[in-house]
């Protein structure tokens, strides 16, 4: 399969790869094999690297689809690509493993991706599609999988972070519930998932507890 073709599958992918991705976590999670810390070590470079090239090629000013091959767009690669590097990071500094942050990294990065949506675009296919295992959106799952991991960190977050980033996003969400047409245009594209990504960060912004 080309790679054109690879990355037109882009939507089915993103329903299914996070899922898997947690499957293989569960099942390697309390193991200590040395491949898997060298796969997840090069697999959060090959984020960081590709974000890295996207960046490039949007201050070189190059159109999006004669630098990467499938449709989407420089906002959405470099704002998504930052993020999952530092929930790994920040996970990491709360003593997580490589592969437990980098799991839950990606899995918050999708659901990031199905909360920012909401405003703009709600449809049945939001929790129901046929492209996703048990017709039930990949990204929507994403969530309670996410609470469930992250519950059991058992970080507090800081309140008053966490208030600040919920009152933003609900907020944000309202308003661009309103001007979606206007909001979905440049620059204001750039601007779009930041409540999201701030939000989902201030769930790991506190201590530890026993």
């Amino acid at each position: 399969m080309s790679l054109v073709l690879f990355l037109g599958e882009y939507m089915y992918l993103r329903q299914r790869l996070p899922l898997l991705l947690y499957v293989l976590y569960i099942h390697f999670k309390d193991r200590d094999l040395p491949l898997i810390e060298l796969t997840v070590h090069l697999l959060q470079r090959l984020i960081g690297a590709a974000t890295a090239y996207t960046l490039f090629g949007f201050i070189m000013g190059i159109p999006f689809t004669a630098l990467i091959p499938f449709r989407w767009h420089y906002p959405g690669v470099i704002i998504w690509g930052i993020f999952t590097l530092l929930y790994l990071h920040q996970l990491k500094r709360k003593g997580c493993n490589s592969l437990t942050a980098f799991t839950i990294a990606i899995i918050a990065t999708v659901a990031g991706g199905w909360i920012y949506e909401i405003p703009f675009y709600h449809p049945l296919s939001m929790f129901l599609t046929h492209s996703s295992i048990l017709y039930i959106n990949g990204q929507f799952l994403c969530l309670p999988i996410l609470g469930y991991e992250l519950s059991k960190l058992k970080i507090a977050p800081n309140r008053a972070t966490l208030y600040i980033t919920s009152a933003l996003l609900i907020a944000y969400s309202l308003w661009t519930y309103y001007l979606k047409f206007h909001l979905q245009r440049y620059p204001s594209i750039w601007f779009m998932r930041i409540p999201t990504c701030l939000f989902l960060l201030s769930l790991i912004h506190g201590e530890v507890t026993p």
